[in-house]
């Protein structure tokens, strides 16, 4: 039984001890040849090793360092990719041959190459290399750019071999939960930092392609467990986020998805009711959707509530004029990141306007595209003979204004509006009309 609890004792420590280790210096990633490595690009990180010689590059901020260990001799030629913004500039340099991958403290003599072209893409070639040397290269960030980089040998004989990498145990961390800043109309997602890992957390969002995801930001752990997405319009659609970890051979290790609440306003038909409709929450279990119900976005307070079986609601008492809604769900148990946030995952606020407009001759004009970017579209049903046309922000402001004649259909910029909704406004001989409109560029 002591030999039991000795054993499990040092397993304890091992772990701990393998947790918290570091891509630095001393403990860089290893390249093997026979694979393309991928790592997240590091941003908003000083480099930490001072006691090297860095050759041609006066900026070593954000850095990722890598080693290889020769196994054929000769020539090994490297590119260094990266994707994410078109901004992306990384720059490198390498040593060697060194003795041990964990060699520091290194000097100009031991510089064997160094790029920093201010481009996305770097080559590294390191000629006459030996079997059983070791080379080391860093790689800098200089755009501090998010992103991905990727390291692959696309030419010479010689090669680079595994030298049995144990790599760092690591669990995949999972989110707590997304949600949307009302305020801001953003995306934020939230996590609990799992104690035993000191690494960075890669932020990565699905594209386009069902399964598919791409690095949005990388955070370190120091700083607060919240990333803040300003990229994704939450108006739009829903978005499904993952975040993954990394060991110190490269490997990553991706935590469970959660995708957002997208709600929808519609007018119901035959009742002009505000009928609201949304895609489920995943990534916690839950049993009731909240409905919120205010006057503006920042006075939203909770209206109903329905079992989470379903995703439609009509509120069949709206109050006159512009009406907010939101739809929200709560985790198991309240998220606790490096910052006080609400405790629920809310979707986007919608708006829905209330009239008391029932003229039949003007009320079925149509607009395409809603969403718009830069075009609208209007079609007014029948030719008019004299027709004013305006649009106002959600506090009744007028934005824009045109007069027609003789039209039975009109175009109107709206390039230069921002993202938010807006009231189209119509008033001829034949009445007045109103309808509701996004902007979303």
């Amino acid at each position: 039984m002591k030999k039991i609890y000795s054993l499990f004792l040092l397993m304890i420590l091992f772990i701990a001890q393998s947790a918290t280790a570091q891509n630095d210096c001393s403990t860089p990633y290893q390249f093997v040849s026979a694979t393309t490595s991928m790592y997240p690009l590091i941003t908003g990180t000083p480099n930490a090793d001072s006691t090297n010689d860095y050759g041609c590059l006066l900026n070593q901020a954000n850095v990722t360092w890598l080693y290889l260990r020769v196994c054929n001799p000769g020539q090994i030629d490297l590119t260094i990719s990266t994707s994410g913004s078109s901004t992306v500039d990384v720059d490198f340099v390498a040593w060697g041959p060194l003795s041990t991958p964990a060699d520091c403290g290194l000097d100009s003599s031991q510089i064997v190459d160094c790029g920093y072209s201010t481009g996305s893409t770097e080559f590294v070639n390191l000629s006459s290399t030996l079997a059983g040397e070791y080379y080391k290269i860093m790689i800098s960030n200089y755009s501090g750019q998010p992103g991905t980089v990727t390291i692959a040998q696309t030419g010479g004989p010689g090669n680079a071999c595994s030298t049995g990498c144990p790599g760092t145990i690591v669990s995949p961390q999972a989110i707590c939960q997304v949600t949307t800043d009302a305020a801001a109309n953003q995306n934020i997602i939230i996590w609990e930092k799992d104690t035993m890992y000191t690494g960075s957390y890669i932020i990565q969002k699905e594209t386009a392609t069902i399964g598919a995801y791409t690095t949005i930001a990388t955070v370190m752990n120091s700083d607060t467990s919240v990333y803040v997405d300003t990229v994704s319009n939450p108006m739009v659609q829903s978005f499904k986020y993952r975040i993954a970890t990394n060991d110190t051979c490269g490997n990553l290790f991706y935590g469970p998805s959660h995708e957002t609440i997208h709600l929808l306003t519609t007018t119901a038909l035959g009742t002009a009711y505000a009928q609201l409709s949304w895609n489920a929450y995943s990534g916690f279990s839950y049993s009731t959707y909240f409905i919120y119900r205010g006057t503006s976005p920042g006075t939203l307070v909770l209206y109903d509530s329905i079992a989470a079986s379903f995703t439609t609601y009509t509120d069949v008492s709206p109050a006159a004029g512009m009406i907010y809604y939101a739809v929200a769900v709560f985790p198991p148990a309240p998220c606790q990141p490096s910052r006080a946030m609400n405790h629920y995952s809310l979707s986007n606020v919608t708006a829905f306007l209330t009239t008391g407009i029932s003229d039949t001759q003007l009320s079925n004009f149509l607009v395409s595209p809603n969403p718009a970017a830069n075009e609208l579209n209007v079609d007014f049903g029948k030719n008019l003979s004299s027709l004013d046309m305006s649009i106002c922000d959600v506090t009744g402001k007028q934005i824009l204004a045109n007069s027609y004649s003789n039209v039975s259909s009109a175009k109107l910029d709206v390039s230069s509006l921002a993202n938010g909704y807006y009231i189209i406004k119509l008033r001829s001989d034949k009445g007045v009309a109103q309808r509701k409109i996004i902007i979303s560029k």
